[in-house]
């Protein structure tokens, strides 16, 4: 995923939503376009990072209706349940009054995605406005219904549009259903270990602990190929983005274990922070 500046990446924590489809046959009578064939993708904006793979309950707030090259492409809206802004977060109104500006960076972002690739930038039904939470629990019931109906063989799993893999070993009455094994829900394909990223650990109180965790983290991050590091304090709630070469150069600096983890929080702009650290290192 490319950059689209300020940001690193998605700006949230990205999936789908399960036993939904966007039907590529259906016409919304309101965005004027077809499904796009993809499970509802979710866009969910708790404090924590996820992990590939993980699972999350989540309380859905809104929903937004974007036009990927001309297909509908719902992005809905929700907040991780142990979040700690989920009690206060109850619809769209909520983020926009807790959180303002939050929606338009979503818009904003989910317009100009494409554009590092040459791609011109998205369109939106609705003007790009993010309707609420009874709206977006509408959008996830109908999708759901499309899936119910494909699932269960009432409509064709193959046609010239699409192409749908429905062989399921949990749904009663689905003519694909099939019998799965007594290890099915407890054993790995052949040859796959169990290898799913954990979350980074939580910065521990104090500068040692501090290092500890950003040598952790880089540690794990250069395994990944990332290109950046994020690191949050559960303590304080500062949050640090380094890029992988900064943090490692951070590791090699003496100032770093004289400093309080909080003045770390100008580590923002890796560009910048070299060059702070250069100077501090210096001074000290």
């Amino acid at each position: 995923m490319d950059d689209i500046f300020p940001y690193a990446g998605y700006v949230w924590n990205y999936g789908a939503f399960p036993q939904t489809w966007e039907d590529p046959t259906h016409k919304n009578p309101e965005t004027g376009a077809f499904g796009d064939n993809d499970p509802l993708d979710v866009c969910e904006i708790g404090s924590a990072n996820g992990f590939r793979g993980q699972i999350k309950q989540v309380k859905v707030l809104g929903v937004i209706a974007l036009i990927d090259e001309g297909e509908t492409d719902w992005k809905v809206l929700v907040i991780d349940v142990t979040d700690p802004l989920a009690a206060t977060l109850n619809d769209i109104d909520d983020v926009q009054r807790l959180m303002p500006g939050y929606t338009f960076a979503v818009y904003e972002w989910l317009r100009t995605y494409k554009m590092p690739t040459g791609k011109p930038a998205n369109e939106f039904a609705f003007h790009g406005e993010a309707k609420n939470k009874a709206y977006a629990l509408q959008v996830i019931e109908e999708n759901h219904h499309f899936w119910r109906r494909l699932v269960m063989g009432e409509v064709p799993n193959k046609t010239e549009r699409y192409n749908i893999a429905t062989a399921n070993v949990t749904v009663d009455g689905s003519p694909y259903k099939v019998e799965a094994p007594a290890d099915f829900f407890n054993a790995l394909p052949e040859g796959v270990t169990d290898t799913a990223p954990r979350p980074t650990p939580a910065v521990s109180a104090g500068v040692q602990g501090f290092v500890e965790n950003l040598q952790r983290a880089v540690r794990r991050a250069q395994s990944q190929s990332l290109s950046r590091l994020v690191l949050t304090s559960p303590t304080t709630g500062l949050v640090w983005v380094f890029s992988i070469r900064m943090a490692m150069e951070l590791l090699l600096l003496p100032w770093v274990t004289l400093l309080a983890p909080s003045w770390l929080l100008v580590v923002c702009n890796p560009s910048l922070a070299l060059s702070l650290s250069r100077s501090l290192s210096l001074s000290l």
